[in-house]
């Protein structure tokens, strides 16, 4: 790289201690006189002399502290580079002058943050890096660009004494880019983007060449490019016989509050090598040459066949087990068969094993059972770890699964779609990979750099998942969490014989998969006695009996707000106050009314826009009536015999919407719904009705359907009422007054209406005041009531859209809450933190002091309870170990 900062490049730097802070300046220059045939692939063919030359300063400041067997780095760097490249056919750039050039030059600042804690038996390491760069390339033959973008890194790698894990995450993000120039060369092909990186002489506009790859013998490059040519022959790659691969049984330390003490427990796991060349890397090409051959469909542009691989995601997890089958074979190896230090990715408990602790008890790694129902509860927590609606889609033929099958199916798809995420935003780069062995070439080279970015983040990115400490609601009490571990049935706690803990456990097939075959039978580990904890009595632990993982998911009282306030009075001078339902309990009434049928709502008086369960079910309570509004419109009519002027006291009625249409016919098709108050309701003003005082007089007319509104020669009540006696009494009411032993019939008319969508419908009514009428047209409305009293609780029916609530409330908040049968109420789940991360508390009224000499053990036992690492503790420095 010719970056002055790249990994590795010799720089100047000076520290200088201000004000106690160490603040850091580097810079760095290079210059280099070239020829093109020392690197033809950037500099073609042409230049007889190049130099290039770079500089870049930077400067930042960081501190450093330790903490007993822990420590954290903080830097922040502020950075500038500007590089060049001047190009000379004659080689005499004095004379001749410039033929070609290149500049390229950012700014950026970067953020570091490195932790570590190491207590021997266990040690991690944590590195974040943040940056926001903003890059200008200018070029010969090339458009200029501009662009602004950011990038997160994250790393933490946890070592227990035999292997070490690596968790891996990079995200970049593109702010803005902009590029202007001649968007075609001289001969009409597409003009290039100038590469901030490096310049691209072979593709500029009057240099374009053959490339000098196209000239070089490519048998060299067989081994990493492995693209075929069709989908069948990339699935008779399965022909030729499965691949082996080999993971690894090993059993995780973790401690757990138990009542009135810390319990040790050990977690049966399973791992696979990860790193360049590893049986990590070797499955996910497979795999994904499998989901490429399966689901690229029928485009032709590789990125459209990306697009179209990740749209498929749900159908890959249903497919999963059949990919498996045709691709690999794998060996369960004990973990002393790992060697030394080796680099690991977890793997998912494989459906159907199980396994047997201390000889005795049996580990069913399928006993808890999940619903597709108990599956969406969670949808909105693994969205944003996988895609679309797999949680759903993938059981939902089943109807129940094992949760261990859920997590197998889920980790898999992750996998793919972290793949075809990193090739395709490789593919959409200038020049990037364009088919799958080149996108593949590319991540190794990635998995070879510093960075790690390839095959290893994706490692990274399901190792993570599989140990950020989720808690799941149990599928027989989702009022409840419990950890994913347990879910799974991985996690059991140790017994002691003789005070000595029992460590032994076997692995066993079980109804697993011919595919999955343990090396011995059983497949044995014993946990190593260091990595228990046995006994944190000497210090003062009272204190961490506080201590928790936090819930992934907060488990709270869903409920709806009544947010859309209307006034209204009615024809007796009362005045009410009117609440629309939200857009959420309308979807759900309409999604799930035949689960819903038997819950009730609770009105309640809410403290502003949102609150807690507990603030919910304990506020104030809301007499309430549960109504269905109808907003319809009126038309005037002209008058045939005066010109200019409408017919009074009649007008043509026009259908409402279609959803309303729906909740009227859901309505009418109950035969136990009584309709206690029938009203008209017009408006002078925005968000203000009224009846009108002889609204009972008024009736609602279906004539024949002629789209004549009024036949020649004929008055409307001749007409209106001729009709109506000798129509066909089979095609339902006629004609209908707005009286609640009406309602039903009256309701049908406009259902009718809404649906025909003819001029034959006529609403006769006194006293409508004219300025109601825009351009011919006002709005009206319907209100029909239900219960004959406000009450706080009003079983859900799916024609309720409004509550009547008393005027007192016009100015208050008001939502309302569900629950069924049993009291009791409907729940839902929002992530405590964001996805991929977890989280803990300890509270304590009293904190312990532990002396220097016990920070080891303090930090150690901190680690157990909450099982992960500390990167620092804040507090009072009493308490705090030195």
């Amino acid at each position: 790289s010719t970056a002055s900062f790249a990994p590795g490049a010799q720089q100047l730097k000076i520290i200088v201690i201000i004000l106690g802070v160490p603040v850091e300046f580097v810079a760095g220059f290079y210059l280099a006189k070239l020829r093109s045939e020392d690197a033809p692939a950037e500099f073609g063919n042409e230049f007889g002399l190049i130099w290039m030359f770079g500089i870049g300063l930077g400067g930042g400041l960081g501190f450093q502290e330790y903490l007993g067997p822990a420590s954290l780095s903080v830097s922040v760097l502020l950075w500038i580079t500007l590089e060049a490249m001047l190009g000379s056919k004659s080689g005499d750039i004095g004379k001749n002058g410039v033929d070609y050039y290149w500049f390229a030059g950012q700014v950026g600042l970067t953020a570091n943050i490195t932790g570590k804690v190491d207590f021997k038996i266990i040690s991690a390491s944590l590195e974040i890096e943040a940056t926001l760069t903003i890059t200008l390339a200018v070029e010969t033959g090339h458009r200029t660009e501009v662009r602004a973008a950011a990038q997160l890194k994250i790393e933490l790698k946890v070592h227990i004494i035999f292997f070490t894990i690596t968790l891996r995450f990079k995200a970049n993000v593109t702010i803005g880019k902009f590029d202007f120039g001649p968007k075609t060369c001289s001969d009409g092909s597409k003009a290039p983007i100038a590469q901030v990186s490096a310049p691209t002489v072979p593709v500029a506009c009057g240099y374009k060449q053959p490339s000098p790859l196209a000239q070089m013998d490519t048998s060299v490059f067989e081994d990493a490019i492995v693209e075929p040519s069709s989908g069948e022959e990339m699935l008779g790659m399965a022909a030729s016989g499965p691949k082996a691969l080999t993971l690894y049984f090993a059993i995780q330390p973790t401690a757990a509050w138990d009542t009135d003490a810390f319990k040790p427990f050990g977690v049966a796991s399973l791992f696979i090598g990860s790193g360049a060349d590893s049986d990590f890397t070797t499955m996910t090409q497979d795999i994904g040459n499998w989901m490429f051959a399966n689901y690229k469909g029928s485009a032709t542009n590789f990125q459209d066949q990306l697009k179209n691989v990740l749209s498929q995601l749900d159908t890959f997890e249903a497919n999963i087990m059949t990919a498996l089958k045709d691709l690999f074979t794998f060996t369960v190896e004990p973990r002393t068969k790992l060697g030394d230090n080796p680099t690991l990715a977890v793997f998912p408990i494989v459906p159907g094993l199980d396994a047997v602790y201390d000889g005795g008890s049996t580990m069913d790694f399928d006993e808890h059972q999940a619903s597709a129902s108990y599956l969406q509860t969670i949808e909105n927590y693994y969205n944003h770890l996988s895609h679309q609606q797999s949680a759903k889609e993938s059981l939902a033929a089943a109807q129940t699964a094992s949760i261990t099958q859920y997590v197998f199916e889920n980790y898999f798809g992750m996998v793919g779609k972290a793949l075809f995420e990193a090739i395709l935003e490789l593919a959409q780069e200038d020049n990037g990979p364009q088919n799958m062995g080149a996108a593949y070439s590319a991540l190794t080279k990635m998995d070879n750099s510093s960075d790690h970015n390839g095959f290893e983040n994706v490692s990274g990115m399901v190792s993570r998942f599989m140990l950020h400490g989720l808690q799941l609601p149990d599928p027989n009490d989702s009022n409840s969490l419990k950890p994913l571990y347990t879910l799974t049935n991985q996690m059991v706690e140790l017994t002691e014989t003789k005070k000595v803990y029992n460590k032994k456990f076997e692995l066993q097939q079980g109804s697993a998969p011919d595919w999955v075959k343990l090396s011995s039978s059983p497949v044995v580990d014993e946990m190593d006695d260091r990595l228990i904890l046995k006994d944190v009595s000497s210090i003062d632990t009272s204190w961490t009996k506080g201590a928790s993982v936090l819930n992934a998911l907060a488990n709270f009282t869903r409920t709806f707000h009544f947010n859309n306030s209307l006034n209204w009075t009615d024809a007796g001078g009362t005045a009410f106050n009117i609440r629309s339902f939200p857009d959420s309990l309308s979807q759900m009434v309409a999604s799930e009314l035949g689960s819903l049928s038997t819950n009730t709502m609770v009105a309640k008086q809410m403290p502003g826009a949102s609150g807690t369960a507990n603030e919910v079910t304990q506020l104030t309570t809301v007499d309430t009536t549960p109504a269905l509004f109808i907003k319809f419109k009126l038309k005037q009519i002209p008058d045939p015999e005066n010109p200019g002027q409408f017919l009074p006291n009649v007008y043509q009625v026009e259908g409402t919407d279609e959803d309303t249409r729906v909740q009227i016919q859901e309505l009418l098709a109950d035969s136990s719904a009584t309709i206690d108050k029938f009203s008209l309701l017009t408006s002078a003003a925005k968000g203000s009705y009224s009846s009108p005082k002889n609204e009972a007089k008024a009736m609602l007319v279906r004539t024949n359907l002629s789209t004549d509104s009024v036949p020649d020669g004929v008055s409307f009540a001749e007409f209106a009422e001729t009709d109506a006696m000798t129509a066909d009494s089979t095609l339902g009411p006629l004609q209908a007054m707005l009286t609640t032993e009406e309602a039903k019939d009256f309701l049908r008319l406009i259902w009718e209406v809404s649906i025909v969508h003819t001029q034959g419908f006529f609403l006769m009514i006194e006293g409508l005041n004219s300025s109601l009428f825009k351009n011919q047209e006002a709005s009206v409305a319907l209100l029909a009531q239900f219960g004959n009293k406000p009450a706080a609780s009003q079983v859900l029916k799916a024609y309720f859209n409004m509550i009547v609530v008393d005027k007192s409330q016009k100015d208050q908040a008001v939502g309302t809450y569900l629950q069924d049968g049993s009291g009791n109420t409907l729940k839902t789940y929002r992530s405590n933190y964001p996805a991929g991360y977890t989280g803990f508390s300890i509270n304590s009224q009293t904190p312990a002091v532990p002396s220097v000499s016990d920070a080891g053990q303090y930090l150690a036992s901190i680690y157990h309870f909450v099982q992960y690492k500390v990167d620092s503790i804040t507090g009072d420095s009493g308490y705090k170990p030195t």
